[in-house]
Protein backbone atom coordinates (compact mmCIF):
# COMPACT_ATOMS: atom_id res chain seq x y z
CA UNK A 1 0.00 0.00 0.00
CA UNK A 2 2.88 2.38 0.75
CA UNK A 3 4.08 1.98 -2.86
CA UNK A 4 0.69 3.21 -4.04
CA UNK A 5 1.01 6.31 -1.88
CA UNK A 6 4.67 7.09 -2.58
CA UNK A 7 6.47 6.03 -5.76
CA UNK A 8 9.98 7.27 -6.67
CA UNK A 9 8.80 10.48 -8.33
CA UNK A 10 6.44 11.24 -5.46
CA UNK A 11 9.21 10.67 -2.94
CA UNK A 12 11.39 13.27 -4.68
CA UNK A 13 8.50 15.74 -4.87
CA UNK A 14 7.59 15.13 -1.22
CA UNK A 15 11.22 15.63 -0.16
CA UNK A 16 11.43 18.94 -2.01
CA UNK A 17 8.08 20.01 -0.53
CA UNK A 18 9.22 19.18 3.01
CA UNK A 19 12.49 21.09 2.63
CA UNK A 20 10.82 24.19 1.14
CA UNK A 21 7.99 24.00 3.69
CA UNK A 22 10.48 23.73 6.58
CA UNK A 23 12.61 26.65 5.33
CA UNK A 24 9.57 28.92 4.93
CA UNK A 25 8.06 27.72 8.23
CA UNK A 26 11.27 28.46 10.16
CA UNK A 27 11.54 31.82 8.40
CA UNK A 28 7.98 32.68 9.50
CA UNK A 29 8.80 31.71 13.09
CA UNK A 30 12.01 33.76 13.16
CA UNK A 31 10.66 36.84 11.34
CA UNK A 32 6.83 36.90 11.33
CA UNK A 33 5.25 39.61 9.17
CA UNK A 34 2.34 40.09 11.60
CA UNK A 35 0.99 38.79 14.91
CA UNK A 36 -1.06 35.61 14.48
CA UNK A 37 -4.65 35.52 15.71
CA UNK A 38 -4.49 31.75 16.32
CA UNK A 39 -1.60 29.76 17.83
CA UNK A 40 0.72 28.47 15.10
CA UNK A 41 0.65 24.87 16.40
CA UNK A 42 -3.14 24.68 16.22
CA UNK A 43 -3.23 26.19 12.71
CA UNK A 44 -0.45 23.96 11.44
CA UNK A 45 -2.11 20.84 12.87
CA UNK A 46 -5.48 21.76 11.31
CA UNK A 47 -4.09 22.74 7.90
CA UNK A 48 -1.65 19.83 7.67
CA UNK A 49 -4.43 17.41 8.70
CA UNK A 50 -6.70 18.73 5.94
CA UNK A 51 -3.87 18.41 3.44
CA UNK A 52 -2.82 14.91 4.56
CA UNK A 53 -6.41 13.66 4.41
CA UNK A 54 -6.80 15.06 0.91
CA UNK A 55 -3.56 13.47 -0.30
CA UNK A 56 -4.56 10.07 1.11
CA UNK A 57 -8.06 10.19 -0.37
CA UNK A 58 -6.84 11.29 -3.79
CA UNK A 59 -3.94 8.80 -3.87
CA UNK A 60 -6.18 5.91 -2.87
CA UNK A 61 -9.21 6.72 -5.02
CA UNK A 62 -7.68 8.13 -8.21
CA UNK A 63 -4.12 6.82 -8.46
CA UNK A 64 -3.75 6.62 -12.23
CA UNK A 65 -6.69 8.34 -13.92
CA UNK A 66 -4.80 11.42 -15.11
CA UNK A 67 -1.90 9.33 -16.34
CA UNK A 68 -4.29 7.10 -18.30
CA UNK A 69 -5.96 10.14 -19.87
CA UNK A 70 -2.58 11.64 -20.81
CA UNK A 71 -1.37 8.39 -22.39
CA UNK A 72 -4.70 7.97 -24.18
CA UNK A 73 -4.43 11.49 -25.60
CA UNK A 74 -0.87 10.84 -26.73
CA UNK A 75 -1.64 7.45 -28.32
CA UNK A 76 -4.69 8.84 -30.14
CA UNK A 77 -2.96 12.10 -31.11
CA UNK A 78 -5.58 14.16 -29.27
CA UNK A 79 -4.59 17.63 -28.13
CA UNK A 80 -2.69 20.52 -29.61
CA UNK A 81 0.77 19.47 -28.40
CA UNK A 82 0.24 15.96 -29.76
CA UNK A 83 -0.60 17.30 -33.23
CA UNK A 84 2.05 20.00 -33.65
CA UNK A 85 5.69 18.89 -33.91
CA UNK A 86 7.76 21.05 -31.54
CA UNK A 87 11.04 20.56 -29.70
CA UNK A 88 10.33 18.70 -26.46
CA UNK A 89 11.49 21.56 -24.21
CA UNK A 90 9.19 24.00 -26.01
CA UNK A 91 6.28 21.56 -25.66
CA UNK A 92 6.98 21.28 -21.92
CA UNK A 93 7.11 25.06 -21.47
CA UNK A 94 3.89 25.57 -23.45
CA UNK A 95 2.16 22.74 -21.53
CA UNK A 96 3.17 24.26 -18.17
CA UNK A 97 2.01 27.74 -19.20
CA UNK A 98 -1.31 26.40 -20.49
CA UNK A 99 -1.78 24.32 -17.34
CA UNK A 100 -1.14 27.41 -15.21
CA UNK A 101 -3.64 29.40 -17.30
CA UNK A 102 -6.29 26.69 -16.94
CA UNK A 103 -5.77 26.56 -13.17
CA UNK A 104 -6.08 30.36 -13.01
CA UNK A 105 -9.33 30.27 -15.01
CA UNK A 106 -10.60 27.45 -12.79
CA UNK A 107 -9.82 29.59 -9.75
CA UNK A 108 -11.78 32.50 -11.20
CA UNK A 109 -14.74 30.22 -11.89
CA UNK A 110 -14.64 28.95 -8.30
CA UNK A 111 -14.98 32.57 -7.18
CA UNK A 112 -17.84 33.42 -9.56
CA UNK A 113 -20.12 30.34 -9.42
CA UNK A 114 -22.03 30.24 -6.14
CA UNK A 115 -22.03 26.49 -5.45
CA UNK A 116 -18.34 26.25 -6.36
CA UNK A 117 -17.55 29.23 -4.13
CA UNK A 118 -19.12 27.34 -1.20
CA UNK A 119 -16.47 24.62 -1.68
CA UNK A 120 -13.62 26.97 -2.48
CA UNK A 121 -14.10 29.44 0.37
CA UNK A 122 -12.35 27.10 2.82
CA UNK A 123 -9.12 28.36 1.24
CA UNK A 124 -10.12 31.91 2.12
CA UNK A 125 -11.50 31.14 5.59
CA UNK A 126 -8.09 30.83 7.23
CA UNK A 127 -7.82 33.46 9.96
CA UNK A 128 -4.09 33.89 9.42
CA UNK A 129 -1.88 33.58 6.36
CA UNK A 130 1.25 31.47 6.54
CA UNK A 131 3.05 28.59 4.83
CA UNK A 132 0.20 26.17 5.68
CA UNK A 133 -2.54 28.31 4.12
CA UNK A 134 -1.56 27.29 0.59
CA UNK A 135 -1.97 23.58 1.31
CA UNK A 136 -5.55 23.79 2.62
CA UNK A 137 -6.98 21.62 -0.15
CA UNK A 138 -9.98 19.35 0.16
CA UNK A 139 -10.55 16.24 -1.95
CA UNK A 140 -13.55 17.77 -3.74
Amino acid sequence: MFDLLLDGNSAVRLSIFIVVFAVIGVWEIIAPRRKASCPKGVRWLNNLSISATTVLVIRLLIPSTLLAVAFGAEWNKIGLLNIIELPEILSIIIALLLLDLVIYIQHLIFHKVHFLWRLHRMHHADLDFDVTTGIRFHPV
